[in-house]
């Protein structure tokens, strides 16, 4: 509460009221904007937790920038190290909601060619790294079926046209068979 995400400090007893929380809702799983600490990995591992372990992305960098994209894999790499013998990691997040703007700016082929190369340069060398990003339905244009797991930030409300008229359950079928038809479909937030 009250603190941003990557300027929080680990708080054990806060966060294994969180988690006691939690799993008492009969939740399994947590997902971060920011990286957690490895500390942090292991007290969700004791709740039986899973980490959808958020790594925050600039998304107002440039994305035809190949210095950009060597920063965001490099960013992976230095997580990923931290964090490769933790098994209750269910994939790794890279950003939230990718701007709109900042994807017409650059343009959706150069767009779609960083998010590409991004995984690939992951792919090539931690072939087993579960990978993806957090989409919403601005930019529900994009590429995803690239990603291991298709993670869609999905309201309730937004938009609301589409939500009235097929209700959410409707609405998470259409986007499931329009963005992840062979794949898996995580709601990210809802």
């Amino acid at each position: 509460p009250q603190e941003l995400p990557w300027k929080r400090g680990f708080n054990e007893a806060r966060m294994r009221k969180d988690f006691e929380m939690i799993r008492a809702a009969g939740f399994n799983a947590v997902r971060t904007w920011t990286p957690m600490s490895p500390e942090e990995i292991d007290l969700a591992r004791e709740y039986g937790l899973l980490v959808l372990h958020g790594i925050w992305i600039n998304y107002t960098g440039n994305f035809v920038s190949e210095q950009n994209l060597m920063g965001v894999v490099n960013k992976f790499y230095e997580e990923y190290d931290k964090t490769k013998d933790k098994d209750n990691i269910l994939l790794y997040l890279l950003g939230n909601e990718p701007l709109p703007a900042q994807l017409f700016s650059a343009g959706l082929e150069k767009t779609d060619k960083f998010f590409q190369d991004l995984r690939k340069a992951i792919k090539d060398k931690i072939p087993d790294a579960r990978v993806s990003i957090a989409n919403w339905v601005q930019s529900d244009f994009l590429n995803t079926r690239i990603w291991d797991v298709v993670c869609v930030n999905l309201y309730p409300y937004y938009p609301e046209s589409v939500s009235h008229s097929l209700g959410y359950y409707g609405y998470t079928e259409w986007v499931k068979k329009k963005q992840a038809p062979d794949k898996p479909l995580l709601l990210t937030e809802l």
